[in-house]
Parts: structure tokens; C-alpha cells; sequence
């Protein structure tokens, strides 16, 4: 998680979010993005003279590199994902061409350079978030995806080669979303609903309704175009061999080739579906059912679709070929990403941090110490976790030391209650089998309170029913009777499991709240820390059928394959920044969920609660001498 540079400006992200939600459909829908990624390679066994070097993988995994191109619609909108990793995935679908830049006719009328871009669009009072980043988030994904070829070609053993193409291929397929996002015109205009031109709904209803209307056999009529094809036959035959053998040169071909397209799709539209304009922006048009008038688009829908599928596989060609052209053949492997990780947009300038309110970064962010976070690592992804020290000292310090001796390494996720908890540890704890606790101490007594002004309390506008004042110290939410404060249970807050006695628990068994916020348990179990990424891997756990949610069979257990302080990780590994919940960009973020005054909202509350803030991240901006 991690992108936050715009998310301090908290009016835009919250209203685009929301506006998102409310008005923007998904990129083809399933079927389509099916169709670019698998036609792509096929299409990439031509291209390549079907060389195993390459191709192997690709063909061998087709149906999960289709998959993986429809993550970016399905499981990074998902609302197990945290609201910060939703916000930053909105602004790399689209780019709203006409809002920057009135007339896009060749490749060579945008400019390359993100910063450029930029400005342009602060010229115009927006900013970059707010018009799409499309085609440089499909450059960010192509740089990784020639990094983990690089890889391949250097591993030396048969894991690092399973691993290193393993990334490649998870790259490969994420990029095919976004590939094949830009080959839908609707994704290259400020029109791209229709709703400037009264045909308000006709994004989802083509690129959805329709191409699922369309005939079984397309996926064959959308390979045969892309053999056929001269797809950028406005240029001369020359200019197409640079245009191809660049991938940005290639992918803002590939968007203003795009963009040209928009005027026939809309067209179409009022010719054969239209029944019933809407002047309204927010009203959808009248149409035809997709099943009736299908086929008036089909030719369309094919020549878009492999437009998109040739564009990629001629991306996935240049990657192997600047890696060096790797040998890929020897790859076989059973992982396959179902839920991978958010990748964060790597590509916005750090200097987009600030706020009027608030310019001087440091008094916005700060970096994690890494000393105090850990790392568990599941089959389904790693959740990092910060702790908090300074609320529950010797549980920590106990955590620490557990995790330093590998004492969680090898356990497992042993209890998954619906609309509660998540709770992981050692399932034969017990018993004669559990495992020992190293040096770290048996029994450890509750911990609870500090002192809110020592520990920097900072309050928010809040009726709690569980306290007389909330808010928050460095992140964690926390509330407070005015002599002392202590930590709540709100969801992603990590706890210590504990017995009967208040000296019971010790952080060898440990538990997050993966549901309502549980705050009759305040001061009732120690709270250490609180989920930063990755909390869809503990949230989306099949549910315990024993009592509380408990597993009853050792199948059932998900296993911890490690728990690692994040200091000892190699470096660059883990580079998070946490927004300050003492700044004024906190202040501002907290007012704008307080009133939500998006046009969505019937009728803002002007209330919130400690639980429903969400903290903002980002990736740690690079060191500038």
C-alpha cells in the first residue's frame, strides 16, 4: 500500500473515489481483458517464431496471465482493500485526454515526461491524479516485468528461476489490464461515459453488455484481425518500425490511435442503440437491449480488442529482448496469484505531498521504523504490521524477540470469526507438542495506558460511546478519559489473545479485527500494533466452523511461512511512509470524511468515528542529495 502523495489533498482523492464508484465502469469487463491477454499470446507465438525461450511460459500459463488482467477491476476494487490502495488503483485506468491537451491526433502530441505532464495539467487547475495515468502505469509495469527477466537470466538455480519468471508473468498480466484499458477509447477521453455528448451510460453497456452479447467464437475473430491488421496504418511503414521498437513511443501510439476511435464508437451508438438521450450527465440514456444490436458492433468490438491484444504482445516482446532475451523455457511452478498485492503507481513526484495547509513534508509524513514492524508472510501475501511500543513496551519487546528466533515461523492462522476476528499462533499450544518460547518471557500483565499528553494525543470531533474523548497518537486510534489514553479496537488493530488471568497473554498468539470494531474489548486485551498492508490475506480467510470461528482440523489452518522484523529484511524491501496524524493534512483529511460533501452523498452525517478514519501511506519518496 503506499502511493499517498495526492491522498494529503483529501478533498480530491475522497471525490474522485466516490465519483469513481458512482460513475466509471469497468475496462471490457471480464470477458474482454480475457480475450487482449489470451489472443496476446498467441499472438506473441508469431511474433517470436514461437521460440520456447519465451514463449513456454506464456502458453503454459495463458489462462492465469488472463486472470491476472482483470485483478486490477476485480480484487484491487475489492472492499477488503483498504480505501488508500482503492484510491490510488482509480487514476491508473483512464487519461482524460481533451482536459489537457484539445487535440491528440499522433503519439508525438503528448509529452513523454511525467513531470511535464504534470504541470500541464496544474496549468489547467487539475492535476495528474485527477486526469488518469494510464500510460505510465503501463510503463512502470513494463520496466518491472524487463527487471524480472533480467533476473531470470541470471538465476542459477531452479527456484530463482521459478521465482524470478513467476514475476514476470504477474507483471505480464497486470499489464494487459491496463493495455487494454487504452484500447478502449472510452479510457483516453473526458467523454468516456458519453455523458457530454447526452449518451450517458455507454461505457459499460459497450465494452460489457455488448462484447458479452457477442458470438462464442470472438476470442478466433479477434486473433485473425491482429494476424491481418496494419494497426497503425497512418504512419508510414519506417515510422512504425521506431514506433515499435520503443515501448513508450508504442504505448502513446498505441493511446492517440485510441483516442481517434472515440467519434465511430459514439457514432454507433446513436445509429443502432440509441433509443432515448439524457441532457442529464447523471441520468443514463435509453437502449436497446445489447442482445438485439450486438452485431452492428462486432466489427468494432474485434478491431479494438486486437488493437489492444497487439500492443501487448509487441510490449511483452521488447521487454524479453532489452532483458537480454532471457531462456524462460526451463520454468515450471505451481504458484499461481489469485490475490496479489497491490502494486503501487511509483511514478507521481514526492514533491505532491504537501498541502497549502501543510508544504514541508516532514511535518506531513513519516517513515516507519523499521525496527518496530514486522512482517508475516502467508501462501496468499505478506500483512505488515506496526507495533506500538510505546502503548504495550513489554508485549512488544517479547513479539520481537519471538519473531528474531523464528518462533512464529511454521505456525499457522488458527481461528477466522465472521464479522470479529482473525487469530493466529501455535495450534498445539497446550499441549506437550507446542513450540518453545525461546527467551522470550511466559507471562507478560496486560498493558494499557500512557500518558495522552506525553504521547502526543491528538483528539477529533467525536460522540464515542465508549469514552469521553478519541483521536489518534502516531496512527493508532486511541481514546482517552483526559488523564489517560490507551488504544481501541478498530478494525486492522492487533491484539494479544489472551486466558483468564490478566498476565496470560504474551504476544505468542496474536489477532486482528477483521470486522465491526469490537470496543466492549478496550482495556480488556492489550492492543500492540495495527495492520498497514495486507489485511484482504487475514480478512478473506474461509470462516472457522468451531466455536468462536476456531479451525476444527489441521487443514483448515492457513500457515505462517514467516514472521520477520522488517529491519532484518533486505533493504529497500519495505519503504513506507505513514501520513502524521499531528498535521494539518490529517486535520484536513479527517474534516472532508467528516462532512462528505461529494455530490453522491443524499445527507452528510458531519459525524464520524475514531474507527472509520482511514491513515494514509505512501512509498517512501527517494533520498535526494
Amino acid at each position: 500500500m503506499r502511493l499517498r502523495h495526492l491522498l494529503a489533498v483529501a478533498r480530491l482523492v475522497f471525490l474522485f473515489s466516490v465519483f469513481f464508484a458512482a460513475s466509471a465502469a469497468h475496462a471490457w469487463g471480464e470477458r474482454g481483458h480475457d480475450v487482449v491477454t489470451r489472443v496476446a499470446v498467441q499472438h506473441l507465438r508469431v511474433l517470436a517464431d514461437d521460440n520456447a525461450a519465451l514463449i513456454k511460459p506464456f502458453a503454459a500459463r495463458d489462462h492465469m496471465l488472463a486472470h491476472l488482467s482483470n485483478v486490477p477491476d476485480i480484487v484491487w476494487r475489492a472492499p477488503y482493500m483498504s480505501q488508500s490502495d482503492r484510491d490510488a488503483n482509480y487514476t491508473t485506468h483512464f487519461i482524460n485526454l481533451e482536459r489537457v491537451y484539445p487535440e491528440v491526433r499522433t503519439y508525438t502530441d503528448l509529452p513523454v515526461d511525467f513531470s511535464r505532464y504534470d504541470a500541464d495539467s496544474i496549468a489547467k487547475g487539475l492535476t495528474a491524479f485527477e486526469v488518469g495515468t494510464a500510460p505510465w502505469r503501463i510503463l512502470q509495469l513494463h520496466a518491472e516485468m524487463v527487471a524480472a527477466m533480467k533476473l531470470a537470466g541470471q538465476a542459477e538455480t531452479r527456484q530463482q528461476t521459478e521465482d524470478s519468471v513467476n514475476q514476470v508473468l504477474l507483471y505480464a498480466g497486470l499489464m494487459s489490464h491496463f493495455v487494454g484499458d487504452l484500447a478502449n477509447p472510452h479510457h483516453t477521453t473526458a467523454n468516456y461515459d458519453g455523458q457530454l455528448t447526452a449518451q450517458k451510460g455507454l461505457h459499460g453497456y459497450f465494452e460489457s453488455d455488448v462484447v458479452s452479447a457477442l458470438p462464442l467464437d470472438l476470442p478466433a475473430k479477434v486473433y485473425a484481425y491482429a494476424q491481418d491488421a496494419a494497426w497503425l496504418s497512418e504512419y508510414e511503414a519506417g515510422e512504425v518500425d521506431l514506433i515499435e521498437a520503443d515501448p513508450q513511443t508504442l504505448v502513446w501510439a498505441l493511446l492517440a490511435e485510441s483516442h481517434q476511435d472515440l467519434n465511430t464508437l459514439l457514432a454507433l451508438d446513436k445509429t443502432h442503440s440509441l433509443v432515448k438521450g439524457s441532457d442529464d450527465p447523471e441520468v443514463r440514456a435509453e437502449r436497446k437491449s445489447p442482445n438485439l444490436i450486438a452485431s452492428e458492433y462486432e466489427g468494432f468490438a474485434v478491431k479494438r480488442l486486437a488493437v489492444g491484444a497487439i500492443a501487448l504482445s509487441k510490449l511483452w516482446l521488447l521487454a524479453w529482448e532489452q532483458a537480454g532475451q532471457p531462456d524462460l523455457s526451463s520454468y515450471r511452478s505451481y504458484i499461481y496469484p489469485v490475490q496479489p498485492d497491490f502494486v503501487e503507481p511509483n511514478y507521481f513526484a514526492p514533491t505532491h505531498v504537501s498541502t497549502e495547509a501543510n508544504k514541508n513534508d516532514d511535518d506531513t509524513w513519516r517513515t516507519l521504523d523499521l525496527d518496530r514492524v514486522i512482517v508475516m508472510q502467508l501462501a496468499s501475501g505478506k500483512v505488515v504490521i506496526e507495533l506500538a511500543p510505546q502503548f504495550a513496551p513489554k508485549h512488544v519487546e517479547n513479539i520481537l524477540l519471538m519473531a528474531k528466533q523464528g518462533y512464529f515461523d511454521g505456525l499457522g492462522v488458527v481461528r477466522s470469526q465472521e464479522n470479529y476476528v482473525a487469530q493466529w499462533g501455535d495450534p498445539k499450544e497446550g499441549t506437550e507438542h507446542a513450540k518453545p518460547l525461546g527467551d522470550a518471557v511466559e507471562k507478560v500483565k496486560v498493558e494499557f495506558f500512557v500518558d495522552p499528553e506525553d504521547a502526543g494525543f491528538t483528539p477529533i470531533e467525536s460522540r464515542d460511546a465508549y469514552a469521553d474523548k478519541v483521536g489518534f497518537v502516531a496512527g493508532f486510534p486511541t481514546a482517552s478519559d483526559g488523564k489517560r489514553a490507551w488504544l481501541t479496537h478498530c478494525n486492522g488493530m492487533v491484539g494479544v489473545s489472551r486466558g483468564m488471568g490478566d498476565d496470560s497473554g504474551n504476544g505468542s498468539g496474536l489477532y486482528v479485527v477483521t470486522g465491526h470494531s469490537p470496543r466492549h474489548l478496550d482495556l480488556n486485551v492489550t492492543l500492540v500494533g495495527r495492520v498497514l498492508q495486507g489485511m484482504e490475506h487475514l480478512s478473506t480467510l474461509p470462516r472457522g466452523t468451531g466455536p468462536l470461528g476456531f479451525y476444527e482440523s489441521a487443514e483448515e489452518i492457513a500457515p505462517i511461512e514467516s514472521v520477520k522484523v522488517a529491519s532484518s529484511l533486505p533493504a529497500g524491501a519495505l519503504n513506507l511512509q505513514v501520513m502524521r496524524t499531528d498535521s494539518q493534512a490529517f486535520a484536513d483529511h479527517v474534516a472532508d470524511r467528516t462532512t462528505r460533501s461529494e455530490e453522491w452523498f443524499l445527507e452528510p452525517t458531519g459525524r464520524i468515528s475514531v474507527c472509520n478514519v482511514a491513515i494514509p501511506t505512501r512509498p517512501a519518496p527517494p533520498i535526494t542529495k
